[in-house]
């Protein structure tokens, strides 16, 4: 594994130009900044919608109770075989 990051690491070595990268946040607020200067309100986005978010005490709660009532027996644990190797 270390032979394999040493790999990546010398593949990935070179010189480093800063032009090449760019800053997209900074020039996001940038432009809002500016926006604001000529009296621009900034546009308002809409708070995503909520997906596939669960209440989490409530579902504990809930496995808590289907418990208490036999509904959810937990399953056997069922220890692995070891596998034998034959003589030779």
């Amino acid at each position: 594994m270390i032979a394999i990051a040493e790999k990546i690491i010398e593949q990935q070595e070179g010189p480093f130009d800063p032009s090449r990268f760019v800053d997209r946040y900074e020039e996001a607020l940038k432009a809002l900044i500016e926006d604001k200067k000529k009296g621009h309100k900034p546009a308002h986005v809409p708070e995503p919608a909520d997906t596939n978010v669960i209440d989490l005490m409530s579902a504990l709660r809930a496995s808590l109770g289907a418990k208490d009532k036999g509904a959810a027996k937990p399953a056997k644990a069922t220890a692995a075989k070891p596998k034998t190797r034959k003589a030779s």
